[in-house]
């Protein structure tokens, strides 16, 4: 490789001086194809785009009309189709989303597909420390349906991930759900780490501008995860940590008391508090950082039932307020809660926002609402929201980050082939 630049370079030198036009660009046109056959297709465009010129310049038409067609082909767009599975503790959910690519860069994201189905999956977990047979093999199933679906919607079987949440990958068996989930598809199971579910969730709900100066704040069905990205020299580091209840899960081991509000607030004010505090300590950037990114089911749920007019945003802004009061009036008055006045709502509008509006009944029971907010409003006293930027990323959330960066790798590594 290097011998062959050493030629072309000393060739090209020599016809310059000699005031050769034709084999100048012709020099330039061998050049730009050594560069592409090394896969550096910004060194390869730039030489090939000086051939097309001069030859141009020269009348040389039929030599200017190749090099064009060499520009073309290094500039052809690659579209892809990827898609993602996620084993929460919820249920199952799929998304697909096609990828562009241009060169090297990633250019464009499309959601192609998104479907849930709720699973009991983590019933009983936090008493046995097990899946069940039971919640296994309706998990399993609704995997397999889901891959089903993704591959209606045209997404290739090799670019079908299959990922688990940190919640699920936390399980003493859940091996047991990784076989039983080959077994009916033949894929294999990737398990997530809290860690994992922060990179990706950061890569698929904030924008790159806001990566340096936010938190995430995930809250699941089973865990919550809490986190952000540092820079350290040429290194980017994750820091993260895990509240071990989410939405679902908070609401089950409240329920396990007398009274479920009573026992609520007796482990936010035990458990919850502390840890926030603690990890507070440990890494004020959870404190200082000016915007907060809020994701996950009861994110959605609250922003869904309180501001329905916004129901087409792709990113709404939420304040401390906001969680506060979803609190009360869901503690007051829940039937009002779950179902706000839409007549002020163009029509489009309120068509879109009852859809979400019936799905948010479907996946919250009014106990999971009052807890899941309940544990929102305690991160957002512990963390100061008062004084930050909340928004919701209604189109982020990690299993988004992942089938993206997947995606975006493996097609970035086949358009340099």
């Amino acid at each position: 490789m290097k011998r062959r630049k050493k030629y072309l370079s000393e060739g090209l030198e020599g016809v310059k001086k000699v005031g050769d036009k034709y084999w100048e660009a012709t020099g330039y046109k061998y050049l730009g194809w050594l560069y592409t056959d090394k896969g550096d297709k910004k060194i390869a465009k730039d030489y090939l785009t000086r051939a097309y010129d001069l030859f141009k310049s020269i009348g040389a038409e039929r030599d200017a009309k190749e090099v064009l067609s060499n520009i073309r082909e290094l500039e052809k767009q690659r579209v892809a189709v990827y898609g993602g599975v996620e084993i929460g503790s919820k249920g199952v959910k799929a998304q697909a989303y096609r990828i562009g690519l241009k060169g090297d860069e990633f250019y464009d994201l499309q959601e192609v597909f998104r479907e849930s189905i709720n699973t009991t999956i983590i019933a009983g977990v936090k008493e046995t420390g097990a899946f069940s047979k039971d919640g296994i093999e309706e998990t399993a199933q609704a995997v397999k349906t889901l891959i089903e679906k993704l591959k209606e919607k045209g997404v290739p079987g090799n670019n079908i991930f299959v990922v688990t949440s940190s919640a699920i990958s936390s399980v003493k068996n859940r091996d047991e759900l990784a076989k039983r989930v080959e077994e009916l598809t033949g894929y294999k199971v990737e398990f997530l780490t809290v860690k994992d579910e922060v990179l990706y969730g950061i890569a698929g709900a904030v924008p790159p501008k806001y990566f340096y100066n936010s938190i995430l704040v995930d809250v699941g069905s089973g865990n919550t995860k809490i986190g952000y990205l540092e820079k350290v020299g040429d290194s980017i580091n994750v820091r993260s940590f895990e509240i071990p209840y989410g939405t679902v899960s908070l609401t089950e081991r409240a329920s396990k008391g007398k009274d479920l509000r009573t026992e609520l607030a007796g482990v936010l004010s035990k458990e919850v508090e502390p840890l926030l505090k603690r990890e507070a300590q440990k890494n004020p950037a959870y404190l200082n950082r000016k915007n907060v990114f809020l994701v996950g089911g009861i994110v959605w749920a609250i922003t869904t039932l309180q501001k329905p007019g916004q129901v087409e945003e792709a990113y709404v802004p939420l304040s401390a307020s906001d969680i506060r009061n979803f609190v009360q009036a869901i503690r007051q008055n829940p039937d009002r809660v779950l179902n706000p006045d839409l007549s002020k709502l163009k029509p489009e509008v309120r068509d879109k926002a009852k859809k979400q509006i019936e799905k948010v009944k479907d996946v919250f029971s009014v106990d999971n609402l009052y807890a899941g907010s309940m544990l929102l409003d305690n991160i957002s006293r512990s963390f100061n929201f008062e004084k930050r930027n909340l928004l919701f990323p209604r189109y982020g959330n990690w299993l988004v980050g992942y089938v993206v960066l997947r995606g975006y790798l493996e097609e970035t590594q086949a358009v340099k082939k």
